[in-house]
């Protein structure tokens, strides 16, 4: 394996409580917590800050590109409450992301099933939703750079002191004692080992704060 790195930047969406009733139904129905991001190069790095300062100084844009924000024209994207605004920023952004040398990649988990299928066996035990996203999310990142020769770094958007350790801690147990889930259960998917995960996976997750333009 080379020195190549590929490097992980993760974000989550919704709570990780397991059994959080949420305080407003979305208008989908949907109940989930997900952690996902975007796998990329190393060497395209320095491309992607490039690409994404050149679209918010387009657009004259000088905080960061929240996609709840986008998506119902709320706070600073306010302005696109107007749909001729709306269609010309949509479509630049559409064609921005789809022009970057990225992977899009995801661990999402419905949160009443997860509830439903551990709660008679864990009762008040139950893993908060991060735990087990974040071991999905980190093996098939690794599995993927692995296929490509090369390391994997990952960075996580800062949430909160406790939320930021539990990251740090979920990682280093993966590089001491492997998937943490039920060996027999999940036989069928060829887990990677703890020698395996600190063969591929540098170091801790780092964090980083929300990139604004600019």
């Amino acid at each position: 394996m080379t020195d190549r790195e590929i490097h992980l930047y993760l974000d989550d969406s919704g709570s990780r409580e397991p059994d959080r009733e949420p305080k407003e139904k979305r208008r989908d129905e949907m109940d989930y917590f997900a952690l996902g991001g975007i796998l990329t190069n190393e060497e395209d790095v320095d491309e992607l800050y490039s690409r994404h300062k050149a679209f918010c100084q387009q657009h004259g844009i000088t905080y960061p590109l929240h996609s709840w924000a986008i998506r119902g024209g709320r706070g600073d994207f306010g302005w696109l409450k107007k749909p001729e605004a709306a269609y010309e920023f949509l479509g630049d952004l559409e064609r921005m992301l789809l022009s970057l040398p990225v992977i899009g990649i995801a661990a999402v988990i419905d949160r009443p099933g997860y509830v439903a299928r551990y709660r008679d066996r864990y009762q008040d035990q139950l893993w908060f939703m991060c735990k087990t996203a974040y071991c999905i999310l980190i093996e098939r990142a690794a599995k993927y750079a692995r296929s490509q020769d090369c390391k994997l770094r990952v960075f996580f958007e800062r949430a909160g002191k406790a939320e930021d350790r539990d990251l740090v801690a979920y990682m280093r147990i993966l590089k001491t004692q492997g998937m943490p889930f039920d060996g027999a259960n999940s036989a069928g998917y060829g887990s990677l080992t703890a020698e395996e995960f600190k063969d591929i996976v540098r170091g801790d997750p780092r964090s980083h704060r929300a990139y604004a333009g600019g």
